[in-house]
């Protein structure tokens, strides 16, 4: 079975595509949340590539709280 051809469909962004994790986005330098550990890397790797930098503590069993230390939008100065 041969699939229909189609020309000059657009590519869509994808790398701007939505997220879960895009509330993240909306929190602010020193702001903190608990997570937890089995899905924090999701939430690092949002925030990485948000340019949003965090840091984590383990505060219970299978639980992390986690740390906004530089916010989305913030400069580097």
């Amino acid at each position: 079975m041969k699939p229909k051809i189609e020309k000059d469909v657009p590519i869509p962004d994808g790398y701007n595509a939505p997220s879960k994790y895009d509330w993240i986005k909306d929190l602010d330098t020193g702001d903190s949340f608990i997570w937890s550990s089995y899905d924090v890397s999701s939430v690092r790797q949002r925030a990485r590539k948000l340019n949003i930098e965090l840091t984590q503590r383990i505060v219970g069993m299978n639980k992390v709280r986690v740390w906004i230390t530089k916010s989305y939008g913030e400069s580097n100065e």
